[in-house]
């Protein structure tokens, strides 16, 4: 296998089709990254590392390609909203692989969960603090009863 790519697209949000296309014999067929809005459709992916890579993206199609002697077919990581729809796998190491997001929360869900999560553990100390005393005051307090 080369070391190429064959079609690669980054940082788009542009409506952008690739359509009859035959790509063999490098690392990525297509590889798509930080992109929304792509279709890949009725391609012939041959001899790759990996057929068709969607990484941090959303909203974008993979739909009626052929995609055949590859390491992974289909590779998607950390991509929410990529519709896989009719597509040929002949011969590959791993047809589609899916690395979801932590959680499969999505990346605005994430970020949620982080943003609640370093105020509880805040308040939890404080808390703590508040029941144990300040550092140098002697050692713990006996419970309230």
């Amino acid at each position: 296998l080369g070391s190429t790519t064959c079609i690669q697209i980054i940082n788009t949000t542009s409506h952008v089709v690739i359509r009859d296309v035959l790509a063999r014999n490098g690392s990525f067929g297509v590889k798509l990254q930080e992109v929304e809005n792509v279709r890949v459709d009725n391609c012939v992916i041959e001899d790759q590392t990996v057929g068709i890579r969607v990484a941090y993206s959303d909203k974008s199609a993979i739909v009626g390609n052929t995609i055949s002697q590859c390491g992974h077919g289909i590779y998607i990581v950390y991509s929410e909203g990529v519709r896989v729809d009719d597509n040929t796998f002949i011969d590959n190491d791993t047809n589609i692989h899916v690395e979801a997001l932590p959680w499969e929360l999505g990346r605005l869900g994430t970020y949620v969960c982080i943003a609640l999560i370093i105020p509880l553990a805040l308040v939890l100390g404080l808390l703590i603090w508040m029941r144990l005393g300040p550092p140098g005051k002697g050692g713990v307090r006996p419970p309230i009863e």
